[in-house]
């Protein structure tokens, strides 16, 4: 046991008490030890830990020659419903428009919406949907960036917290947990730059430590 804690302080760790401190008793950012990361504490021991995190994909439509284009959507299992639609930079999520599906025949569409607007054919819940886009006034081809929710899960350690990793494809900008619901943004959480929590065994019992310089 002395060797482990002479060990630990010497890495600059220092156990977390029963009642955790402000900062590693919350969700946090560690980027010590070139390992950028989530840390979610305050986890069950072995349990699936998800986040609700924004992937945005490209998607490269051909319009017709009314300028329409679409792509289909599923939703349901990791992937959640669609949160924003940009073209050229530009968001065109709020253009909704209802009535009937947008069809083109001979250079002629039976609805008269402007570019820029989108239509949904399909459940927004689980399931799948068609989505139109208006992104010109003929033939032609563009690309929207669209977004939409994906539930990333990781197992928690012995020490019931769970991490994840920040990488460019997945960069966490803005996520969610899901008990409690709580928003965050990724600029906005608490961070250390110290080596992050640790979670170390001692005979039957594992008990965390946390950077001696916090944040």
């Amino acid at each position: 046991m002395r060797k482990l804690i002479a060990s630990l302080f010497a890495l600059g760790l220092v156990v977390v008490p029963q009642v955790a401190s402000a900062s590693f008793g919350q969700v946090h950012r560690s980027t010590g030890g070139a390992r950028d990361r989530i840390v979610v504490p305050n986890q069950t021991p072995g349990s699936s830990v998800p986040l609700m995190v924004e992937v945005t994909r490209n998607r490269n439509l051909t319009l017709n020659a009314c300028g329409w284009g679409r792509f289909q959507h599923k939703t349901g299992g990791n992937i959640g419903g669609i949160t924003d639609i940009k073209v050229g930079g530009v968001s065109i999520a709020s253009n909704m428009v209802v009535g009937a599906v947008p069809t083109c025949a001979s250079g002629v569409s039976n609805v008269n919406h402007p570019v820029g607007s989108v239509f949904r054919d399909g459940n927004i819940g689980v399931g799948e949907a068609i989505w139109y886009i208006r992104g010109g006034t003929g033939a032609g081809s563009i690309v929207a960036a669209v977004s939409s929710l994906n539930i990333v899960r990781v197992k928690a350690n012995n020490c019931g917290f769970a991490s994840f990793r920040i990488t460019a494809s997945r960069p966490f900008t803005e996520f969610e947990t899901e008990l409690p619901l709580v928003q965050y943004i990724l600029s906005s959480l608490p961070t250390t730059n110290s080596v992050g929590l640790v979670c170390r065994k001692t005979g039957n019992t594992y008990t965390t430590y946390a950077p001696a310089s916090g944040f």
